[in-house]
């Protein structure tokens, strides 16, 4: 028995490795982190044209910011299934760049519907249960890249995420609770800084494609049925 353990922790140890060896490969890619930059500066100059948020902290938005702000949020989650279509493709040889791995706007929609809808058990476990919450967002954690890579198409791809995460669920939170704290960590470090905020962004765009990439990357590499 303590040599399954030990043969578990390896595995999972081998799989973390694996996800950020390959998350720093998609990083790499001119066709994933170019237009993920100049995507996300052109969000923060529109942004900053429409005066948001207020730069002194004083006064109220313009009303019409509300509404770019609305339409660029939209834009950035559409735009972002784009760059991780774009960096799985990269990791697996494929033809890369946007125009290639374009998701559609039917695509898009019906992505986010499923995705957000199984997103509120998942916060409602964190909120009051916290154990279930885990174990629901590690469950669920490929829904989004399942429906993105054509495995699935509305909410089957629960259950093709969950036959996914089998027997990885702890590394995967484990990768996540990592992610969570550099991310949160250097955003205290800049919050006040303007441009190394936009550089931030920027960087953050591509990683954050590549690391879900990476992760179902790994995780279908490692699939019994592969």
């Amino acid at each position: 028995m303590g040599e399954v353990a030990a043969n578990d922790f390896s595995d999972a140890g081998d799989f973390i490795r694996d996800v950020f060896s390959s998350m720093l490969e998609a990083c790499r890619m001119p066709a994933l982190f170019v237009p993920a930059a100049v995507f996300s500066i052109a969000m923060d100059v529109a942004a900053a044209v429409a005066k948001w948020p207020v730069s002194d902290g004083k006064g109220e938005p313009a009303p019409f910011a509300f509404t770019v702000i609305t339409l660029l949020i939209l834009a950035k989650g559409w735009f972002s299934l784009t760059l991780c279509r774009i960096a799985l493709a990269g990791l697996r040889g494929q033809a890369t760049g946007v125009l290639n791995q374009w998701v559609s706007v039917q695509d898009a929609l019906r992505i986010g519907f499923v995705t957000i809808a199984l997103l509120f058990p998942v916060a409602i476990g964190l909120l009051f249960f916290v154990i279930p919450g885990l174990i629901l967002l590690s469950r669920w954690s490929q829904v989004t890249l399942t429906l993105l890579d054509d495995q699935a198409r509305w909410f089957d791809a629960a259950d093709q995420s969950a036959g996914l995460t089998a027997g990885f669920r702890p590394a995967i939170l484990l990768v996540l609770l990592i992610t969570a704290i550099v991310t949160l960590s250097v955003e205290f470090l800049i919050h006040d800084r303007v441009f190394f905020a936009w550089i931030y962004r920027a960087a953050a765009s591509t990683l954050g494609a590549a690391l879900a990439a990476s992760l179902y990357h790994e995780l279908t590499r490692r699939a019994p049925w592969e």
